[in-house]
């Protein structure tokens, strides 16, 4: 499988690091701060398949309708 093609689709952060308790409260002061936004987006093209790989989406604890639908727009490759 040869890659021809990888873009990075979006960049992103995350909300808590590996060493970290995922306390609310934490969790709160990071998300007005505009930390957390969810992850890398990254797409491969090989020459028989298209592979999309993400990780998470933005406040994705966020389930009301327009947050789910901002970030399934945002996975679309144009």
């Amino acid at each position: 499988m040869a890659i021809r093609k990888v873009k990075l689709v979006k960049i992103g952060t995350l909300a808590f690091e590996a060493f970290e308790k995922p306390d609310p409260a934490i969790r709160i002061m990071k998300y007005f701060c505009g930390i957390g936004t969810g992850s890398n987006v990254i797409y491969i093209e090989t020459d028989d398949r298209n592979i999309i790989v993400d990780t998470g989406f933005d406040y994705e604890d966020n389930f009301r309708g327009k947050n789910s639908e901002t970030n399934r727009e945002n996975l679309i490759i144009r």
